[in-house]
């Protein structure tokens, strides 16, 4: 029976610490997407502000 509680608090140390790590790493792609959709969004942006400064300059 030692052995039996023993090994609960080893594995349940070790989830927590799996667990964290997965959260941690999460976080870190999660920073990366979200940095590669505001640069998407910026040169979208870009591109429409050009388009329409291109068209309104072919007007005049």
């Amino acid at each position: 029976m030692k052995n039996d509680w023993k090994s609960k608090i080893i594995f349940a140390i070790q989830f927590i610490i799996n667990e964290l790590f997965a959260f941690e790493l999460w976080l870190e792609v999660s920073a990366y997407v979200n940095e590669i959709i505001s640069i998407i969004v910026l040169v979208t942006l870009l591109a429409l502000g050009y388009a329409l400064t291109v068209k309104f300059e072919n007007e005049k």
